[in-house]
Order: structure tokens, then sequence, then C-alpha cells
């Protein structure tokens, strides 16, 4: 929350949450069983998880359990957070195009 894009990111979660709670009663959520945490051995395609150092804790665990995936890449991006597309969108795009060149 640090970061030049802190108005831009309580916009959007607010805009968000307010939907979320005026609409809520409109839809259903319908949540895949197994859930898709328990079923992350089964990508078979490479794929590439990116994270910041500054990030939600919970976010180290669930990276932890993305490790199941066989064809897994991780990018870490120091001084992150969870918006790495506003905040380091060109340290992401690097990212994003070595996984794509490494994998094609």
């Amino acid at each position: 929350m640090a970061s030049n894009y802190r108005d831009l990111f309580i916009e959007m979660h607010t805009q968000y949450f307010t939907r979320v709670f005026m609409e809520w009663r409109s839809f259903d959520v319908m949540w895949p069983q197994p859930l898709a945490i328990k079923r992350l051995e089964k990508i078979a395609v490479p794929s590439l998880f990116v994270s910041g150092t500054v990030e939600w804790s919970d976010m180290y665990e669930i990276a932890n359990e993305f490790k199941r995936v066989q064809q897994i890449a991780f990018a870490v991006i120091e001084g992150a957070d969870h918006m790495v597309p506003l905040t380091h969108s060109k340290e992401l795009a690097a990212h994003i195009r070595s996984f794509l060149e490494s994998n094609s």
C-alpha cells in the first residue's frame, strides 16, 4: 500500500467489494470440487508463478503448494506487492517474455 498506485488500488477494491456486497443475492457461487488447490499436480502445461517480496504471508504458502505442478517456474520481483502488474509492469513483462521464450 506504499506505492504510487495506492489510490487506484483502493478505488478498484472499493468498486469490487461494493458490487459483491450489493449484488451477492443475484448470483450463486459454485466452487469446483475438489478445490483447485487440491488438483495442482494435474496442471500439464508449463506454468509461471510470479510473486513479490512484499507479499501477504499466505501467498508464500500458496507458492509452496504450486511446487506440486510438474512444469512450474517461479519468478520473484524484489519490492513488489500483490499488485505486480501495476507497480512492476516492466519486470513482470521481462519474466513472462523469458518464460515464454524458454517454453516455446
